[in-house]
């Protein structure tokens, strides 16, 4: 498997490369120097034996020559492996210290007086060896053995061989040969090096690949929850603000690097998160706050709590607005539903007990039932509206929908409704052409009939109720308006609330409705594709409206 590696890991590959490659180009270096030290100190031992061998037979040579105070020129061939390209040379030193023959060839040192404790050790009669350095011959391996006559010291013999020319010197190999050999060897240790490195680092390199993707893949999960998530550091910095979150918030980014009083945050949320960010403040904070007409719940933990490790403060955004809501509706229906039945079940307690405790005459008593029967009925429109919503909430009503003319059953409506609007000393219209739609045929004349009883209950005599429809693009707009007392605007937003009434003063009266009618029927036709709609004029009237999807002629225009 071929591992790409990152910038850092390559980073880190070459570092090491480096630091092995000086270590190996290093220690190559060290251990060529003590090699050829320990070489030359080799060489130079047996050199120094063999110039000490050849001492005596060269000091019996020029015995006689310093004995009489006369030297040759040259002291000829008594050491012939002295002379060629060797470089060695030998110096007779007379006894006051003065080069009196060199075998160099040049005779530039002869005359030249020798100082110093070697000199004088030798012309004292002892043999001497030892690697000299002196202004005249650098550095050389030497020899001093003492020249007697008779019995008496009368000058001294020096023998002197260069470090140059010792055998098996690496100074003597020459410094491209010796380089090249220290390149070779470097060179070799870098490619073990290299591999080396490469074999340690495979591992490094798949459990860095194996983090990466394991954090690509935290990030994703970050980037697509649906809470959000917000990270702060200690130094109350953001680290981190997933997209959830700054929708929730209605903040637009970026956010990272920023601080957390220049993020935008909500006040609530960015005190709590300073305060969980805090390594002396609480571990853990909830809090729940408004923002941008939505309900936000946060909770907030503290991640790193060791004192050697910085604190981040982590929180998880959700939007619990639909949940705050549903709790709120179920909290009003509970009490709306517990006050709607409170009524009719004091009427009903009041009748029974003071018929059976005979307190209502038989002239009076048909009265009292029928307000018993009314209070009856009342309740059981209440259960049915009840069961309706249930139903209709828990979407276990199935609404068949069909293709069918709103004409016929506008007008049927009217020939149903037409003697109760005639009692209550209303005119009735009816405005609707031959207009087809898609729908459920029951549920729209239920939907129509809702809006009529309303128009009824809250127009007085001499006023005029119409039902009408009209096209309306790919739709057709039903409904039913009235000249009635109509609705002020602050009950407008309210108007399909479950049990909300707009006139709280009849609520008690027989023909109150349950406030549950037209949540009903809001209901019902959003199930049918459409929605609905009011108008309305304080002292003028009201306009309650929905739309259904027209139905498409054969040439495939709806109408």
């Amino acid at each position: 498997m071929t591992l790409r590696w990152s910038s850092p890991l390559k980073s880190l590959f070459w570092r090491a490369m480096a630091a092995f490659g000086t270590v190996v180009v290093a220690t190559l270096l060290l251990g060529a120097l003590l090699l050829n030290t320990l070489v030359q100190r080799g060489s130079a031992d047996r050199l120094a034996q063999s110039l000490a061998a050849a001492a005596p037979s060269v000091a019996l040579w020029a015995a006689p020559y310093l004995a009489a105070g006369g030297v040759p020129a040259d002291p000829g061939p008594g050491v012939p492996w002295l002379g060629g390209d060797t470089g060695g040379r030998i110096w007779l030193v007379r006894t006051d210290g003065t080069v009196a023959s060199d075998s160099g060839g040049s005779g530039e040192y002869r005359g030249k007086r020798l100082e110093g404790a070697l000199v004088t050790r030798v012309l004292n009669g002892e043999v001497v060896r030892a690697r000299h350095t002196d202004p005249w011959l650098n550095a050389a391996i030497t020899v001093g053995y003492p020249v007697s006559r008779e019995g008496k010291v009368v000058g001294a013999v020096f023998l002197f061989m260069p470090e140059s020319s010792l055998p098996g010197s690496l100074a003597g190999a020459g410094v491209p040969a010796v380089a090249l050999a220290i390149l070779g060897a470097a060179l070799l240790g870098l490619i073990a090096v290299y591999a080396i490195c490469r074999i340690f680092a495979r591992p490094i390199a798949r459990t860095t690949v194996a983090l990466a993707g394991e954090k690509q893949r935290i990030d994703w999960v970050i980037e697509d929850m649906a809470e959000g998530v917000i990270a702060i550091a200690e130094d109350r910095r953001v680290l981190l603000v997933n997209p959830a979150a700054g929708r929730a918030l209605g903040l637009p980014g970026p956010f990272a690097g920023l601080a957390l009083g220049a993020a935008g945050f909500p006040a609530p949320l960015a005190e709590a998160l300073e305060q969980v960010a805090d390594p002396t403040g609480p571990g853990q904070r909830q809090l729940q706050f408004a923002c941008g007409g939505e309900e936000l719940h946060a909770r907030i933990s503290r991640v790193g709590t060791q004192p050697e490790q910085s604190c981040v403060a982590v929180a998880l955004l959700q939007n619990v607005t639909t949940e705050t809501q549903l709790r709120r509706l179920r909290e009003n229906f509970v009490a709306n539903v517990s006050h709607e039945l409170r009524g009719p079940l004091a009427s009903l307690s009041a009748g029974v007990e003071a018929m059976h405790d005979g307190l209502i005459p038989e002239p009076a008593r048909p009265r009292f039932l029928n307000s018993i029967l009314a209070e009856i009925a009342r309740l059981r429109r209440l259960v049915d509206d009840l069961l309706e919503l249930s139903r209709l909430d828990a979407g276990t009503i199935e609404i068949a929908q069909e293709e069918f003319d709103l004409q016929p059953l506008c007008e049927g409506l009217a020939d149903i409704w037409a003697p109760r609007i005639s009692a209550a000393g209303l005119q009735l219209k009816v405005e609707c052409p031959h207009l087809r739609v898609v729908a459920n045929y029951d549920k729209v004349e239920e939907v129509l009939a809702n809006f009529l009883e309303n128009a009824i209950r809250f127009t007085e005599g001499g006023g005029v109720i119409r039902i009408f429809a009209r096209p309306e693009g790919d739709f057709v707009r039903a409904g039913v308006a009235d000249t009635g007392a109509g609705i002020t605007k602050e009950h407008l937003p309210h108007i399909w609330d479950r049990f909300y009434k707009v006139d709280p003063a009849r609520t008690r009266t027989r023909d109150a409705g349950t406030g549950l009618g037209l949540a009903i029927v809001k209901q019902l036709v959003e199930r049918l594709g459409g929605e609905v709609a009011v108008q309305s004029t304080p002292g003028e009237g009201s306009v309650f409206s929905f739309t259904l999807v027209a139905a498409a002629d054969e040439g495939g225009q709806t109408g």
